[in-house]
């Protein structure tokens, strides 16, 4: 059985990155512009690490049934894919699920990655949370205060798991 590189499209882009930053052209460029390229590149080799990693995990296929807390046997198993949207842009998770009919969905390996129920990763939600906070608490006429009890509250109640999608 080959064995699969789940980070060779993080590798590869890393190469060229050197390539290009080898280049005559960017050895050209000035400063500010080298600056701005190589955030924009760090962060989508960042996701890319990111979704090997998840890709190296597995689906989540933990045997032919799963048996919920109700004691109902989860017998039909089937692949599903969603998108997570992250702080270094979107990846994909590939699930399996475990369903019977009448009874909700279960994805096992969502838990042990502590993924949300919406859409936003929490790295996400938290990053989101305290701009919106900043931005909006710190220019209104509230003081210092009031607006740094906000800001270590969204970021305590998201350490607990607590989510703005909920």
């Amino acid at each position: 059985m080959q064995s699969i590189d789940f980070f060779a499209d993080a590798e590869n882009y890393f190469a060229q990155m050197v390539v290009k930053l080898q280049s005559q052209v960017t050895k050209e460029n000035h400063l500010d512009i080298l600056e701005d390229d190589l955030l924009e590149e760090t962060r989508e080799l960042a996701r890319l690490l990111l979704q090997g990693h998840i890709d190296s995990r597995g689906f989540g296929d933990i045997g032919a049934t799963v048996i919920t807390t109700e004691k109902v046997k989860l017998q039909n198993r089937g692949k599903r894919q969603r998108a997570l949207k992250t702080i270094f842009g979107e990846i994909n998770l590939n699930r399996l699920s475990y369903s019977s009919v009448g009874h909700q969905s279960l994805f096992p390996l969502d838990a042990g990655r502590y993924l949300p129920r919406c859409s936003f990763s929490y790295g996400l939600q938290q990053m989101l949370v305290r701009e919106i906070i900043t931005g909006s608490f710190f220019d209104t006429s509230f003081d210092n205060r009031t607006a740094y009890w906000y800001a270590n509250w969204s970021t305590t109640s998201l350490g607990n798991r607590q989510t703005m999608c909920d």
